[in-house]
């Protein structure tokens, strides 16, 4: 056999070793985290169980928890304003059992950002004017402003030292009419 074809064969074989391994992690699993993502769902109490595993915080006055999922290795919660009125802001907070290096999310948060701001005609900010003190480190967010685009929408998003080994925030709202700046301060700030 030749040296070509034994390194052929090895990779193919790891590749198909790590394809049975992942088929079988995910079938004992699938169990739990549907069982996981049933029980959460919109059950306040199961949500802030699933909050605090992210990060330790108090909700914003007049916002509450409003859905919630936990697979175990990620977490990913909803707080939402509790009058319906005011339903067009959302503020979601996910979290991670896999650390990640700060710059390379940055850049994978600037990537993302960008193509959802491309695609709702938006402008891209990403000059640091909106920084929140969390745990005594500054956190960026990054902003994308939409008033006169397709969508008149405003998303800021930024990762912060939580409870978990990774912790991102992610607020969406209406641009100019439902965004709420000092709901996603107070809650990063009160953050412990």
């Amino acid at each position: 056999m030749s040296r070509e074809l034994k390194i052929v064969l090895i990779v193919f074989g790891l590749f198909a070793a790590l394809v049975i391994v992942s088929f079988v992690v995910l079938v004992i699993e699938l169990p739990h985290m549907a069982k996981s993502i049933a029980q959460s769902g919109r059950d306040p109490v199961a949500a802030k169980k699933t909050a605090e595993k992210i990060a330790t915080f108090t909700l914003p006055p007049g916002y509450a928890y409003d859905t919630a999922t936990d697979m175990g290795f990620t977490q990913i919660v909803s707080v939402a304003p509790s009058d319906p009125r005011q339903r067009g802001f959302r503020i979601q907070l996910q979290g991670s059992v896999v650390p990640s290096n700060d710059s390379s999310q940055v850049e994978g948060m600037k990537l993302g950002m960008g193509l959802v701001s491309r695609f709702a005609q938006c402008d891209l900010k990403d000059d640091g004017t909106d920084n929140v003190t969390v745990r005594g480190v500054v956190v960026k967010l990054a902003v994308v402003d939409c008033p006169d685009g397709k969508i008149p929408m405003r998303i800021e998003t930024g990762t912060f030292p939580g409870n978990a080994a990774h912790a991102t925030i992610t607020a969406m709202g209406i641009e100019g009419r439902d965004f709420d700046t000092t709901a996603l301060h107070a809650l990063l700030q009160s953050v412990r």
